[in-house]
């Protein structure tokens, strides 16, 4: 059963997009793959939706530039990672997602729903979001993670 798509679009939803087509690797121009992502944005209403990829932890990202922006997800963390997971939270805030084609997305079944981070992971996220010096100012106030207006 499909849940609700405003109960899906929350901070801390892991969605997994069956074709993602905005690999980095010069090496997949032209196609897609299965990725996961985590929803950012506090409110269904949001618009557009603030999202972060995850990936799987691989050799090359012990030599990540700001390890102290990688938050691993152990393997078997969570149902749908099989394999230790890393998000890096430097790069908060670099892709969004029009709310109407997302839900576009979700209704076709292109995005499914495949559970949310724990309190305690969805926590240390947001932490790392905003100590990250990589991620943006606007984020970090778009997130509800900088200085309050006043």
């Amino acid at each position: 059963m499909l849940l609700p798509f405003d109960s899906v679009v929350r901070r801390g939803v892991i969605l997994l997009w069956k074709r993602y087509a905005e690999l980095d690797d010069p090496a997949l121009a032209g196609q897609s793959k299965t990725k996961f992502l985590i929803i950012l944005s506090a409110s269904p209403h949001d618009d557009p939706i603030v999202y972060i990829l995850t990936t799987s932890q691989k050799p090359k990202h012990l030599a990540h530039p700001a390890p102290d922006d990688l938050l691993h997800l152990p393997r078997g963390s969570y149902d749908c990672f099989d394999l230790d997971t890393l998000i890096d939270c430097g790069t908060a805030g670099q892709r969004d997602l029009g709310l109407r084609e997302l839900q576009a997305l979700y209704d076709a079944g292109e995005v499914v729903y495949k559970g949310i981070l724990t309190d305690g992971h969805c926590a240390a996220l947001m932490q790392k979001i905003g100590a990250s010096s990589r991620a943006t100012r606007r984020v970090k106030r778009v997130l509800g993670l900088g200085p309050k207006p006043g």
